[in-house]
């Protein structure tokens, strides 16, 4: 059974003593409670015909409370939720007036699901049902549900706020960033949000699983989903103190009601989950799903109820913000990120101590700490500290060695009376949320030195580096599904990258994140994928490789991985080419509207019917409104004697 993930106050925690508490309140609601009225199948089947009357199973809020979607392929609806448990009746997954049929009569009934009263099991389909059809209680008596008035005390939700953490390349997991809901008490101050609780549906995948493995049985559906309530100070100090992660608090103005409506729904949703999906039901699409029962007028999943489906976080932030729940969002910077930002106020030799002493080759007596003003002191500690903390929450030194640097610096800082005074980091002046869409479709020409085509270039996801920066990490460069059509003497496809993801964040003495770069799909082979007319096979291709890179990811990047490819297509000897060479480029962002780009590969044979390939690329874009962009790209290649060029323009509209 898929189990259900809460921390809560130590009253509800799991124990021997608690558990025979718990069965005891339990077994008191059912065998204390009203029994059924004598005239209970009268009154059911009034109820199943005033609900049929009423078209209360084709109504689109018992649809969201239990999950439906619109078949894609045929006629109907089916849930995402795989656990039987979840419906009444048997076909209940796929027939909402069964399903709803059968939960009204389970409200008579005193036998307990799940260890629980039925009323109470489905409270939020319970309450929804007796506000549509006004249940005499006389001849519907409620069950006490005190279980869940346990629980809900608990938690004491006041406000929730929708929290997106960046996406993070350097865990190809959570590459697409991650939403939760951030649960703040009742009566909790603005300066105590990280005690607040938080609601997060996550793939529950073993603890030893490789992030590639994860991916693979995420995109098939090997791992099942489920809905936990953790604390909030431990996601942010994972995303915030250990990854490379912003995160952006959105708050959701709901009334006490409709917030009480989206908790009872996550009661119901206890040991209940579906089978995780990547690209679909994944976490963000799922706390979309449980957001949208605060009201019945909204339909925040909607929109993602595509004939090619894909949920990509960032899209339900602007789904549930132009629904109008979403307030101005409150930026919590990375550690990395406040880090970084200190660092450039110290000088150079107070830089190089934090550096030095947090890794252990300097002291608390070298004379560039010792020998420093009080503020310059105050400062070098008080980051020597919080790198201390990055360093050992990232993996990079051992709490042994951390914890009494970290302590020595702050208990030296604990004797100096002035403030570090840091300027406080600028905000970026555009959240994720308004970032350019995330789909792009592009119209435009290609010419060589024998012909010319027009090209057609659909991507369904999500970002490359010619793209305007704002509102993205800057570097990344994250596509999914892109497809490029020649149309001249016929239509040809010239490339579907089906995945593309390179980062090419700076290091520095400080930071040295994992570069990394990977794409497979299908394309021509060597100089045949920059002519306007290919005439070659179509085959598949996989590479991938390390790297590093130096700049100021403002201004200027230089970047270089060591790769590795292959090809595996009809036009090549043996059928295949396994090479290995380098990549190296240049990114130039000038502004978030004006970026260039250059690029060149060169690769050798290692086996197979693969040549010595040179290419080289250029790329331009200029972004002339929030939708609209023109890109300019010009391909050089060699292949032992011959060599081919190529110039691509093209319009670039984004939805």
């Amino acid at each position: 059974m898929r189990a259900w993930r809460v921390t809560l106050p130590k009253s509800l925690h799991a124990s021997t003593s608690g558990g025979l508490r718990a069965a005891a309140v339990f077994w008191g609601c059912l065998l204390c409670g009203p029994a059924p009225a004598a005239d209970a199948p009268a009154y059911l089947a009034e109820l199943q015909q005033a609900a049929r009357d009423a078209g209360l199973s084709a109504h689109p809020y018992w649809h969201r409370l239990l999950h439906y979607q619109r078949n894609r392929l045929w006629p109907g609806v089916t849930s995402t939720i795989d656990e039987a448990s979840f419906f009444v009746a048997t076909g209940g997954k796929t027939d909402p007036a069964a399903e709803l049929d059968a939960t009204l009569a389970s409200f008579f009934s005193t036998t307990p699901r799940l260890d629980e009263p039925p009323q109470c099991r489905a409270r939020a389909r319970y309450e929804w049902l007796r506000e549509k059809l006004r249940f005499d209680p006389a001849r519907l008596p409620p069950q006490p549900c005190a279980l869940y008035d346990e629980w809900l005390a608990a938690l004491r939700p006041g406000a929730v706020a929708l929290v997106f953490a960046a996406n993070d390349l350097n865990s190809p997991a959570t590459m697409f960033g991650h939403t939760l809901l951030r649960v703040d008490r009742q009566g909790q101050a603005e300066d105590q949000r990280l005690l607040a609780n938080a609601v997060s549906y996550a793939a529950e995948a073993p603890p030893a699983s490789s992030e590639m493995a994860f991916i693979l049985k995420a995109l098939a559906g090997q791992f099942p989903g489920v809905y936990s309530v953790l604390p909030y100070y431990d996601r942010v100090r994972q995303y915030v103190r250990v990854d490379y992660r912003d995160l952006w608090e959105y708050p959701v103005p709901l009334a006490p009601a409709e917030l009480e409506r989206v908790f009872r729904h996550l009661w119901e949703m206890r040991k209940v989950g579906s089978d995780y999906l990547f690209f679909t039901e994944n976490c963000s699409f799922m706390l979309l799903a449980l957001l949208e029962i605060a009201r019945e007028d909204l339909a925040l999943t909607e929109e993602f109820d595509d004939p090619i489906p894909y949920v990509i976080p960032v899209d339900t932030v602007r789904a549930a913000r132009d629904a109008g729940v979403l307030g101005a969002p409150v930026w919590r910077p990375s550690l990395a990120r406040t880090l970084t930002h200190h660092f450039a106020e110290l000088p150079a030799p107070a830089y190089r101590w934090v550096l030095d002493y947090a890794r252990g080759d300097a002291t608390l007596d070298d004379p560039r700490h010792a020998g420093a003003g009080e503020r310059e002191r105050a400062r070098m500690l008080e980051a020597a500290a919080d790198y201390l903390m990055f360093l050992h929450q990232s993996g990079s030194i051992p709490r042994a060695e951390a914890m009494p640097r970290a302590r020595a610096a702050l208990g030296e800082r604990s004797a100096l009376p002035g403030r570090a005074d840091f300027a406080p980091l600028p905000v970026p002046a555009v959240s994720p949320d308004h970032g350019h869409e995330s789909s792009r479709l592009a119209l435009g020409m290609r010419v060589d030195r024998d012909d010319s085509a027009a090209v057609i270039r659909a991507r369904g996801a999500y970002h490359d580096r010619l793209d305007p920066t704002a509102g993205f990490p800057r570097g990344g460069e994250i596509e999914f599904v892109e497809l490029t059509l020649l149309a001249g003497e016929d239509v040809r496809i010239s490339e579907l990258k089906l995945v593309g993801i390179q980062s090419i964040a700076p290091w520095d003495r400080a930071f040295r994140p994992w570069l990394w770069q990977a794409q497979f799909g299908l394309r021509r082979y060597a100089l045949d994928a920059l002519a306007a007319q290919p005439r070659g096979a179509l085959g598949g291709y996989v590479d991938g490789g390390f790297g590093f890179a130096t700049g100021d990811s403002e201004r200027a990047v230089l970047y270089g991985f060591g790769i590795g490819a292959l090809d595996v297509n009809h036009d090549v000897e043996d059928g295949y080419a396994l090479a290995a060479g380098a990549r190296a480029g240049l990114w130039l962002p000038w502004s978030n509207d004006f970026i260039q780009q250059l690029e060149a590969d060169w690769l050798a044979p290692v086996s197979g019917g693969g040549e010595h390939q040179l290419q080289a690329r250029f790329g331009t874009q200029w972004q002339f409104s929030a939708r609209h962009g023109v890109r300019l790209l010009g391909q050089y290649g060699e292949v032992d004697d011959l060599d081919r060029s190529s110039v691509e323009l093209r319009w670039q509209h984004y939805f």
